[in-house]
This record gives structure tokens, C-alpha cells and sequence, in this order.
């Protein structure tokens, strides 16, 4: 079966949407993906708006195609929008399935543009789907799946989790299939998949590889607890050593120009040490390339820690979010005690003075259930902190389908029907907390070379006193 696959995320890198396309092929299907790279918020532009003739050029990719996906991140949701819009009016006929972790969060709300919904793990799910289609079979009753049946709703079940990851297909890199969609329609090439490649964490492009499924955590505002909430808790799932090695060494040899690697997995430090260290041994030996990786303060463990460095570890990601305790427990159902995270501040910091590694410290601001003094310790904590460490603040985004979106639905704060309110431009845009501790927060972030007694003086209770006298619109005019 010919499948069009739409992926929506505007960086490029090793995604979901590049295992279910490698799923597909594995089945016998042809799949041609277009990646939908245009960058809308540096033009100024928030939401997509897709030109025309953009939207023309992708006739002949779609005319062909038996089935429209889309994978869909929340942030741009209004990519895919738009897109599915320009098929419907042009070809009512094709059938159009959302996917990604936007249809996870909301599968009412992505019904509103598809005919389909992968609500859940889908690396079964659309394999089954997609043949059913091709055998011309009734596809309605697939599970993990919402359908829009006669103007209705319909939910299937759950099934069961994929439990052995070792069994799915490196992600798809056949870059002869693919596309870039960005002022034109063009074929993806190393050089245009380089110009568009995930450059976080280490400020070059940088490979991300998933070595863990699943999240310890229960964060209100994050959209893995929709996972729990459909699978209740389970064990985190851990790809075997030899599996991860296989997708580096085809990532080199496809990518050669690419030297930096990031595990984005939740925890990385969820990892028993033993297995730890079977790993690094592995990567020090056949890839060998500075890589990053993420923790949270209550799993870091100093030997773990070390297996890391010695293995090439120079990034480590951990998220504060907000120093404030009230904050942490009732409103982001964190249980991180701040105490223990300057114990694993100075011992990350140990390996900064020995190996180089650069710790990043993660923030949210503009939570509308923070006040101004809560933010004020959030400043006060990153002033306390040692020099050299990288602050990374995120606008905080109510992605539907978490505990926080629903919390802000009942409080009146957003509309549970605007989708703007989760697009992109999230991480810089500021609505709730237009106030000079934020501002500071942003500086953090922006500038971190600024001076701590600057920043120690604007936050003390007299400059905070007197900012609280000027117009919050001025501060972030």
C-alpha cells in the first residue's frame, strides 16, 4: 500500500514517526515521508500558514497515496491542521490518520481533522491498521485506535504493549523517500537533513536515540501521564545494548558529518549499573562520540555517574523546574527535595572541573499558579548556584490531556477548544507572569555570561519592591 506520511516536528531527528515508517516498509508498504521543516515563529509568523503553492507541490505526492498519516507533536498540531485541511478539500476521498503524542493526548481534538486516531502505542496498532486497509477489510474495530464512524466517535480498547523493543526496525533514514517541506516542496538530502538537524543540548547536530519507553514520573503538565493513565503503571522498557549499538553504527555511517549523541530518555539513570556499564564499554569501543543524557535529582547515583563520564558523557540535563516546594508538590507533582538537588549539583560539577562536563539545569516560568514571590525564589535559587552551570527556561504549555490543561480548563485560564493555546511559540512567549522575576529567569537562559551580583541586586526585596511599581507590559514590551 502507498502511504503519504506527514511528520510535523520542525527539527529533524530519530523520532516516532521514523519507526512507524520503518514498521511500514518492514510489512512490504511504500512510504514516502515529507518533513514539515519551515521554521513559522522566526518569520514572526506563530501558526502555520502553509502557502498555496507550497500545498500544490504536494499533489503528486498525494494523489498516489492509499492513506494520509500525520505525526503530530501538540506544539504543531496546526501544521498538521493545515495540511489535513488542504487534503479534505481537495480529496475527500483519502482517509486521513493522526498520530504521535498529540493523538495520545487528545484523540477528540485530532479528530476534528482526521478520520482516524492513534490513541495509544502504535507501533501494532498502525501495522494492523494499514493492512486491514490494504485487504480491504473492516479497520474500525483495530484497538489503540478512535475512529470518526458516521459522525461519532468511536474509542476501541487497549492492547497489549509491545514488551520486547529489541524486535522493531532501525528508524528510517532511506532519504530517497523523503522530503522537506519549506518554502517548496524538495527532496531530502544529507546536506538539507544537516541544515534542519536537532542541534539541542550541544549547540551542533546532534543524533537522538530512544533507549528507554516509559516514564517514572507523574508530572502534571507532561503528557506521559496520559501513558499511565491508558496503560497504568508499568516498567520502564530498556532496548538490549546490541540493538542501540546497530542504530548508532548505521546513524555514522548514514550521517557521517553528525559527532554528538543525545539519550532523551526520561531517566537515563534508570539503568541497573552492571547494564550500565556493558553499555558504555560498548559505546566508548564502536562509537566514541561526546554524548548527552538526562536524570532527575532523586535517581543520580555517583557511580553510575562515573560509568558515564568515563564513557563520554559531557552533558547532563536534569530538570529544577521551580524552586519553590509549593510549587513542586501541589502544582507540578514533583517530589524533589531541594537539598538533595544541590548535593547532585556540586557532584555533577566535581566532573565539570575534572572530565568538562556541562550540566544544564532546566526551568519552567509563566506558570499561572506560581506568584510573583515563588518565582522571586526560583531567581534566588539560581543565583545561589555555582558558576558554569547552564539554565534552560521553557514557557510552560498546556498541552491537553494532562492534569494541568484540565486544571487551567476549570479555572477559566484557556479555552479546552482553542488550539493555539499549545502551538508553537510556547517556550519564549510569556502570558501570565509579565514581571521582572521572569524577566530575570529569561535572562538566565539568554545570557548566561551576566554578572551574579547584577542579578543578586535586581532580586533583592528592594529592586523587587520598586519593579513591582512598573507596568508589567513594559518589562516584556
Amino acid at each position: 500500500m502507498k502511504i503519504l506520511l506527514f511528520n510535523c516536528a520542525r527539527l529533524l531527528t530519530s523520532d516516532g514517526a521514523r519507526l512507524i515508517s520503518a514498521l511500514l516498509k518492514r510489512e512490504g508498504h511504500e512510504v514516502k515521508m515529507v518533513c514539515l521543516t519551515k521554521d513559522f515563529a522566526s518569520a514572526g509568523v506563530r501558526y502555520a500558514n502553509f502557502t498555496p503553492s507550497e500545498l500544490d507541490e504536494c499533489r503528486s505526492l498525494i494523489e498516489p497515496a492509499g492513506l494520509i498519516m500525520m505525526a503530530v507533536l501538540s506544539p504543531f498540531s496546526l501544521r498538521a491542521a493545515a495540511i489535513s485541511a488542504f487534503v479534505r478539500e481537495n480529496y475527500p476521498d483519502k482517509k486521513i490518520l493522526w498520530g504521535g503524542p498529540h493523538g495520545i493526548s487528545s484523540h477528540e481534538m485530532s479528530l476534528r481533522h482526521a478520520d482516524m486516531v492513534c490513541y495509544a502505542e502504535g507501533d501494532e496498532a498502525v501495522i494492523d491498521l494499514v493492512n486491514r486497509i490494504e485487504r480491504g477489510e473492516d479497520y474500525t474495530e483495530v484497538d489503540n485506535m478512535a475512529f470518526l464512524v458516521e459522525g461519532k466517535v468511536k474509542v476501541n480498547p487497549v492492547r497489549r504493549r509491545r514488551e520486547d523493543l529489541d524486535t522493531l526496525p532501525m528508524p528510517d533514514y532511506d532519504f530517497e523517500d523523503h522530503y522537506i517541506l519549506d518554502n517548496g516542496l524538495h527532496p531530502m538530502t544529507v546536506d538539507r537533513f544537516m541544515q534542519n538537524a536537532t542541534c539541542y543540548g550541544f549547540w551542533e547536530p546532534t543524533y537522538f536515540c530512544l533507549t528507554t519507553w516509559g516514564c517514572p514520573h507523574t508530572c502534571t503538565y507532561c503528557n506521559n501521564v496520559r501513558f499511565i493513565k491508558i496503560y497504568g503503571r508499568r516498567k520502564i522498557r530498556f532496548r538490549g545494548v546490541a540493538h542501540i549499538m546497530e542504530e548508532l553504527e548505521r546513524m555514522r555511517e548514514r550521517l557521517p558529518a553528525i559527532g554528538k549523541v543525545f539519550f532523551p530518555d526520561d531517566d537515563f539513570f534508570l539503568r541497573d549499573l552492571d547494564v550500565m556499564r556493558e553499555f558504555m564499554a560498548a559505546y566508548k569501543e564502536r562509537i566514541g562520540f561526546p554524548f548527552a543524557a538526562c536524570c532527575s535529582f532523586n535517581s543520580f547515583d555517583e557511580e553510575k555517574m562515573e560509568v558515564l563520564v568515563e564513557g563520554g558523557l559531557r552533558l547532563l540535563e536534569i530538570g529544577v523546574q521551580s524552586a519553590n516546594p509549593k510549587t513542586l508538590t501541589e502544582v507540578y507533582d514533583r517530589s524533589v527535595l531541594l537539598d538533595r538537588s544541590r548535593y547532585v549539583i556540586e557532584k555533577v560539577m566535581e566532573y565539570r572541573r575534572s572530565h568538562g562536563v556541562q550540566l544544564m539545569l532546566d526551568f519552567i516560568v509563566d506558570n499561572p499558579y506560581e506568584t510573583e514571590e515563588q518565582v522571586l525564589e526560583t531567581v534566588r535559587y539560581i543565583n545561589s548556584l555555582p558558576k558554569g552551570i547552564r539554565i534552560s527556561t521553557f514557557s510552560l504549555c498546556l498541552f491537553p490531556g494532562t492534569p494541568l490543561f484540565d486544571r487551567a480548563v476549570e479555572d477559566g485560564l484557556i479555552d479546552k477548544e482553542d488550539e493555539t493555546v499549545y502551538n508553537i511559540g510556547y517556550k519564549h512567549m510569556i502570558r501570565y507572569q509579565k514581571n521582572l522575576p521572569t524577566l530575570l529567569m529569561k535572562i538566565f537562559s539568554k545570557y548566561p555570561g551576566v554578572p551574579r551580583t547584577l542579578t543578586r541586586l535586581l532580586s533583592s526585596k528592594t529592586i523587587s519592591s520598586l519593579g513591582r511599581l512598573v507596568p508589567n507590559r513594559f518589562i516584556f514590551s
